[in-house]
C-alpha cells in the first residue's frame, strides 16, 4: 500500500494547489483571447499553457496544417554511443539528463531549432541516432479523449458492471492524472491509492469548476477495479500538464514503476513520432523491462482513427488496446487500428467514477455548454478500453497463477479466437479465459441472471427494463439471457455470433422443434433428452426450478 506523496507536507500541497489555480487562469485567458477553429487547436493550446506554467515550451510539427506530433523545444534525445559525434555536429549544446542506460537528453544551445538539428544528424549519422523529445498524452495527437465527459444519472451504476471477485494479490500501476479525493465514495474504488488529482476551490456560489482532464485517472482506475475488484490499484499523477508528459519523463516514471514490482502497468496514453520511428527513450526502457520477468505493460492505441503506429502501444513488448463501438459490432470510430493493435475492447460510452462539480465544454459542437456532475460520467476513448483489458489480465492472474505476460498471452489467444470481422481480436468484460471464460457480473439487479455474457451485464439491463442503471437504448442488443427464466422476463432473442457459446453448446435462440421436446434455458430438452447439454458458462447447476435435469 502506497502513501499519498503529499502526506505530511502542507507546503508542497499548497504549492501544488497554487500551480493548478495558476494553470486554470492561464487556460481560461487563452480561451478568451482566441477562438480556435478546431478541437486540435484547443487541445494544443491547453497543453502549451500547461507546459509554460512549468517553465517549459512545446511546439507542434508542422507548425501549420495537420499536426504530426508534439515535441519539446531545445531538447533532443541521443543514443549514448553517438553523443560525442552529435556534440561535434551540433556545437554549444550540453548533456541535460542521463535518462536511463543508453539514451541521453541533450540540450541545444540558444534558439537552435530541434527539427533542423535532428535532420542534420539524420544526414550525417543516420536516421534514428537522435530524435525529438516527443510529448505523450492521455489525449493523443487529437490530444484528447475521444469525447468530453458527459452527464449521467447519479443513481447509475458503472458500465461495464462490477465483476465477481478476481485480482486478489495483483498490483496494477496506473500512470495517469492521479486520484480524486472523492474516489472512495464509490464502493468499487475502496482501497485504491494514488497521488492527488486536485480540483480548484469552490467559488463564492459554492460551485467547483472541473478542469480539463481532471478525473481521468479516477475513471480509468474505476474501470480496472470493476474488472478486478480485489486487485491492488495505485494511480500516479504523471500527466498533470493538461494530460501530457514529455517522453523522457515518461520513461523515468515507467522505470520507477518497474522498480515497484507492479504486475501490470496500465498506460492510457502515448503519442505519434517523427517519421513514425519508435521513440528512442523506450529503447532504453526495454533493456530494463526484459529483466522484470512477468510484468506486462498495457497501453492505449490512441484516438486518431488512424493506422499510424501509436507509441508505446505499437511496440511488440506491449499489449496495445483499441476500442470497440457501443454497438459491440464495429471498431469505435475514433480508435486507431492496424496490425500493431493487439486487441480491441469496449471503449465507447462507458460509465464510471468522476468528479463532483461543473464542467464547461471547450470542444465543438458543445463549446460553452455547462455540464453538472455528481461523481459519475459517461466517457469514451481507448484510454478506457485499456484498463478494462488490464483488469481482465489481473483477474486471470489471480485465478490461474500465471504471471502478467503469461496471462496476457492467454487472453490474446482467446481474443483472436473470437475476432470480429472488420475489427480484429476482441475481449469483452467478464472474460478471463478460464472457467468457461466468464465471470459473475455482480450488477445485483432484480431479475438479473447474475452472470456476464461478454459485455459485463445481464440481458435484463440490455433490454432497458432497469431504469437509470440500464445501458443506453442505442446499445441494446437482441440477446436472450440463458439464465433468466420466462417468469422473470427472459426474452430469448437472437444472440450475436461474437457472444454465442462455443460450437456445440446451447444458444437461447435455438428454440424447441416438433418432436424434440421443450428446450430449457440451458438447452436441456425436457421430457425427451436423457443427456443434458453442456453449460458453457460454468459448472453443473440447475438453471430453473422447472428444469428436469441440472446442466453440466
Amino acid at each position: 500500500m502506497y502513501r499519498n506523496h503529499f502526506d505530511g507536507h502542507p507546503t508542497i500541497w499548497a504549492s501544488f494547489t497554487d500551480r493548478r489555480l495558476e494553470l486554470s487562469t492561464q487556460m481560461n485567458a487563452a480561451s478568451k483571447d482566441r477562438d480556435p477553429s478546431s478541437k486540435l487547436d484547443i487541445q494544443v493550446d491547453l497543453i502549451a499553457a500547461a507546459f509554460r506554467a512549468k517553465n517549459d515550451e512545446i511546439a507542434r510539427f508542422p507548425a501549420d496544417g495537420p499536426m504530426d506530433f508534439l515535441y519539446r523545444r531545445q531538447f533532443i534525445l541521443v543514443r549514448d554511443e553517438y553523443l560525442d559525434r552529435v556534440r561535434n555536429l551540433v556545437p554549444e549544446g550540453d548533456q541535460s539528463d542521463g535518462l536511463i542506460d543508453g539514451v541521453t537528453l541533450y540540450s541545444l544551445a540558444g534558439q537552435a531549432n530541434v527539427m533542423d538539428a535532428v535532420e542534420q544528424i539524420d544526414q550525417a549519422l543516420g536516421v534514428g541516432v537522435a530524435t525529438p523529445d516527443h510529448v505523450m498524452s492521455i489525449t493523443p495527437v487529437w490530444p484528447c479523449p475521444a469525447t468530453e465527459p458527459d452527464e449521467v444519472d447519479s443513481a447509475a451504476l458503472p458500465d461495464p458492471g462490477i465483476c465477481d471477485g478476481g485480482g486478489q494479490g495483483i498490483y496494477i500501476y496506473i500512470a495517469d492524472t492521479g486520484l480524486l479525493d472523492t474516489a472512495h465514495d464509490h464502493p468499487w474504488l475502496a482501497g485504491v491509492t494514488g497521488e492527488p488529482d486536485s480540483l480548484l476551490p469552490a467559488d463564492s456560489a459554492g460551485t467547483v469548476a472541473i478542469p480539463e482532464y481532471a478525473g481521468h485517472g479516477t475513471f480509468v482506475a474505476g474501470v480496472a477495479r470493476c474488472m478486478a475488484p480485489a486487485s491492488t490499484v495505485h494511480v500516479v499523477s504523471d500527466f498533470d500538464a493538461a494530460g501530457a508528459l514529455s517522453e523522457h519523463k515518461m520513461i523515468k516514471r515507467l522505470d520507477e514503476a518497474l522498480g515497484l514490482g507492479a504486475d501490470i502497468i496500465c498506460l492510457p496514453a502515448g503519442g505519434n513520432s517523427r517519421k513514425n520511428l519508435p521513440p528512442l527513450g523506450f529503447e532504453a526502457l526495454w533493456r530494463r523491462y526484459r529483466h522484470h520477468k512477468g510484468t506486462v505493460l498495457v497501453a492505449a492505441a490512441g484516438n486518431n482513427s488512424s493506422r499510424r503506429p501509436f507509441w508505446p502501444a505499437a511496440f511488440p513488448q506491449v499489449v496495445g488496446v483499441g476500442a470497440i463501438a457501443a454497438t459491440g459490432r464495429n471498431r469505435a470510430h475514433f480508435s486507431d487500428y492496424g496490425p500493431w493493435v493487439d486487441v480491441y475492447a469496449p471503449g465507447e460510452d462507458l460509465v464510471n467514477a468522476y468528479a463532483h462539480g461543473s464542467y464547461i465544454c471547450r470542444e465543438p459542437p458543445n463549446i460553452g455548454v455547462q455540464r453538472e456532475f455528481r461523481g459519475l460520467a459517461r466517457w469514451s476513448g481507448t484510454s478506457f478500453a485499456t484498463p478494462l483489458v488490464a483488469g481482465l489480465i489481473a483477474t486471470r492472474m489471480s485465478r490461474t497463477g500465471e504471471n502478467g505476460r503469461q496471462a496476457a498471452d492467454a487472453l490474446l489467444a482467446l481474443a483472436r479466437a473470437q475476432r470480429l470481422p472488420g475489427v480484429g481480436p476482441v475481449l469483452w468484460p467478464g472474460q478471463s479465459g478460464e472457467a468457461g471464460g466468464r465471470q459473475h457480473c455482480g450488477c445485483a439487479h432484480a431479475g438479473c441472471c447474475g452472470h456476464s455474457h461478454g459485455d459485463g451485464c445481464c440481458a435484463a439491463r440490455r433490454q432497458g427494463r432497469l431504469g437509470s442503471a440500464c445501458l443506453p437504448l442505442q446499445r441494446a442488443r437482441l440477446v436472450g439471457c440463458a439464465r433468466i427464466p420466462p417468469r422473470l422476463g427472459g426474452l430469448g432473442g437472437r444472440v450475436p455470433d461474437h457472444l454465442a457459446p462455443a460450437r456445440g453448446a446451447s444458444r437461447p435462440d435455438q428454440r424447441s422443434r416438433p418432436g424434440r421436446g421443450v428446450a430449457c434455458h440451458h438447452g436441456t430438452a425436457r421430457g425427451t433428452a436423457d443427456r443434458p447439454r453442456r453449460d458453457p458458462d460454468g459448472p453443473s447447476r440447475r438453471c430453473d426450478p422447472d428444469c428436469a435435469r441440472p446442466c453440466r
